[in-house]
């Protein structure tokens, strides 16, 4: 398993705002397209992860001095129970 995220781009947008869609409840959602806009601010990172070439998931990261907040983090219904949360 050789992980690696890569930024949110128009190449894999529609994937990660239909595995973000598929699993936060509607009440804990900001609109996909104002994390995307925000995460053009370098505190603010919206990466897909893949396995090799494969989107497994994807994350939403808020950098701010010496701490990381986690706001999104999940994996696709198709990857899940397969080791990667």
């Amino acid at each position: 398993m050789a992980l690696e995220l890569k930024k949110v781009n128009e190449e894999n947008m529609e994937g990660i705002k239909k595995i973000y869609n598929d699993s936060f409840p509607i009440e804990e959602m900001v609109p996909f397209n104002k994390l995307v806009s925000i995460s053009n601010d370098t505190n603010h990172l919206f990466y897909g992860l893949y396995d090799d070439s494969t989107l497994v998931g994807m994350n939403y990261l808020i950098v701010k001095k010496d701490m990381l907040y986690v706001l999104y983090l999940a994996i696709s219904n198709d990857y899940q129970n397969k080791g990667y949360g």
